[in-house]
């Protein structure tokens, strides 16, 4: 079984206020000022009331000319999650974005770290060195909390 680099950094931290410091750095890199352009923009999935500001900020990114590539994940509809052929529709009809599917390995199942391994592996197959990660930030945090909380639990 692969290394789960997620959980050893996790294990690093020492408290929540290590965790909030990530989140300050991540908000901080993400200001408009410091955007640069990358190879790609990935937006990870959603749910239907989740995915505008997901979509806004591809566009914005399109428009300021910082992105080459905009990939969604290429599932079908599951558990709220419109899925690739809604998500297509919608970013070229309403966003003028042609976005570009990547496989998803669900063997483990559906998930934030199945995508963004997904994600590691396509750029290195693609030769990709850059990437912007579009996402909802509090679920994602809200994630990464629980997984702390859980890693943690078990420490003697």
């Amino acid at each position: 079984m692969p290394e789960d680099v997620f959980r050893r950094e996790l294990t690093r931290l020492n408290s929540l206020s290590d965790l909030i410091e990530i989140y300050d750095s991540i908000v901080r890199d993400s200001s408009e000022k410091r955007l640069r352009k990358v190879d790609g923009t990935y937006l990870f999935g959603e749910t239907s009331d989740n995915e505008t500001a997901c979509f806004l900020s591809a566009r914005k990114l399109c428009d300021g000319g910082l992105t080459k590539i905009v990939l969604i994940d290429n599932l079908p509809e599951r558990n709220g999650f419109p899925g690739f052929s809604r998500w297509e529709e919608t970013l070229s009809k309403e966003y003028g974005i042609i976005p570009k599917g990547m496989e998803i390995n669900v063997a483990a199942g559906y998930n934030t770290l199945t995508e963004a391994e997904s994600l590691v592996k396509y750029c290195s197959s693609e030769n990709l060195s850059s990437f912007y990660i579009v996402g909802a930030t509090v679920a994602y945090f809200k994630g990464i909390h629980d997984r702390f909380k859980h890693c943690h639990k078990r420490k003697p």
